[in-house]
């Protein structure tokens, strides 16, 4: 399920959050450095948020080709002695969009997928490697995107992350919503949480 389903077309102006009503600003077009690129580049962006957040918290990423049960990339955290344990593994689906901006200030916000057979990947429960969700937020306005200054890069805005396993969806819909914490912010800590959750075969 490549997340290009989730972006917004850099012509279209109708899109919006799937409460209509949980994000602080409203629907609007791209402004992209090139039209013919942006989709691609939201994809980039957030493969490096990923790739350096499980940098931080000493894991690998490795992508999936293909479009592979609803899965863009797995998250590995190496086994701390070869052949004495396993290795933990995390599967992610990716999603980035510029048309939800949550306020922290609220305990969720609403993300609609375009698609509902993405949704339907993340439900399914899975017995070897568990699959979540990462939805990342950012501004409409590419430039603004990074920002670098000698101590930091900034990355705007944030990812979040979710468990869907199990979770119902309602029969009939094909672009289903779901409620995202806002406390649930994919940072290094959040994922060696995840990933000691996983080792210890509790639920996320």
């Amino acid at each position: 399920m490549r997340r290009t389903e989730a972006f917004p077309s850099p012509r279209r102006s109708g899109d919006h959050d799937a409460s209509g009503n949980d994000a602080s600003v409203p629907s609007q077009r791209v402004d992209a450095v090139d039209d013919r690129t942006v989709t691609a580049m939201l994809e980039q962006l957030q493969e490096g948020y990923v790739a350096a957040v499980a940098a931080t918290a000493g894991c690998f990423v490795q992508r999936v080709g293909g479009d592979v049960n609803g899965v863009d990339a797995h998250i590995i955290r190496p086994a701390k002695s070869i052949g004495a344990e396993e290795e933990i593994t995390l599967g992610v689906q990716l999603k980035c969009t510029t048309q939800v901006r949550p306020d922290p200030a609220k305990e969720y916000f609403s993300y609609q997928f375009s698609k509902r057979r993405s949704l339907e990947a993340l439900t399914l429960r899975r017995s070897i490697i568990k699959v979540i969700p990462l939805i990342m937020v950012t501004s409409p306005q590419q430039r603004s995107w990074t920002k670098s200054t000698h101590e930091a890069l900034r990355i705007s805005h944030c990812c979040y992350w979710l468990n869907l396993e199990g979770y119902s969806i309602t029969d009939g819909v094909q672009k289903p919503s779901v409620k995202i914490p806002t406390a649930n912010i994919f940072d290094a800590d959040a994922l060696i949480d995840i990933m000691g959750r996983l080792e210890r075969g509790e639920d996320l």
